[in-house]
């Protein structure tokens, strides 16, 4: 799309606290029941999956970014889920 960056805020499932993160969306895919949003967070240098469902607020920003990294064919490839 035009890969423009995202401020959101998120509620974490592994510390139940609601965190701020801005973002570089790179996929959705549905799997498990849910909705997964995949993003690199350049705070952590690296992609992070994040579900929909704790996805608080979602506001597009004017920065644009370059996709640097590159998705496997399988959606889920590099996550764990937790049951």
């Amino acid at each position: 799309m035009s890969h423009r960056r995202v401020k959101m805020t998120y509620n974490s499932f592994s510390s139940g606290r609601v965190k701020e993160y801005i973002v570089e969306p790179y996929r959705l895919a549905y799997g498990q029941g849910g909705l997964y949003l995949f993003a690199f967070v350049p705070e952590y240098v690296q992609m992070r999956t994040f579900a929909v469902e704790r996805i608080r607020t979602f506001t597009m920003l004017e920065e644009h970014f370059s996709p640097v990294e590159t998705l496997s064919d399988k959606p889920f490839a590099p996550s764990v889920f937790r049951a």
